[in-house]
């Protein structure tokens, strides 16, 4: 594979990694109650007081996460359809792309 692929591949990885650290800090962030973050203040955690802030504002937080995963999510799609269509050439390498990519997507991002 030329260097070009391999760079592509690398930013296919990278938006994945994204997309799956974005999900995560949506899930655990709207787990935390500003009650439990005022403990964590109280006891004077590091991070504690980012952390009320966020789940303080609460919506904002998630649809700005919702945001990011969405746009990680989709750039995946659209890296790896293109990949598809490099390799394999045509409607069908593109299809190929795009069905890895949202296999990857649901069994790294969504299961894990």
């Amino acid at each position: 594979m030329s260097n070009q692929l391999w760079v592509l591949v690398g930013g296919a990885v990278v938006l994945l990694v994204l997309a799956g650290v974005f999900e995560t800090a949506k899930s655990a962030i709207g787990r935390v109650s500003v009650r439990r973050a005022d403990m964590l203040v109280d006891d004077e955690v590091p991070g504690a007081r980012g952390l009320l802030r966020l789940v303080r504002s609460l919506p904002r937080t998630m649809a700005a996460l919702g945001l990011l995963s969405t746009l990680t999510r989709a750039a995946f799609v659209a890296l790896l359809a293109g990949l598809g269509l490099d390799l394999m050439g045509g409607v069908a390498g593109m299809a190929v792309g795009t069905l890895v990519a949202v296999l990857l997507l649901y069994v790294t991002a969504d299961v894990v």
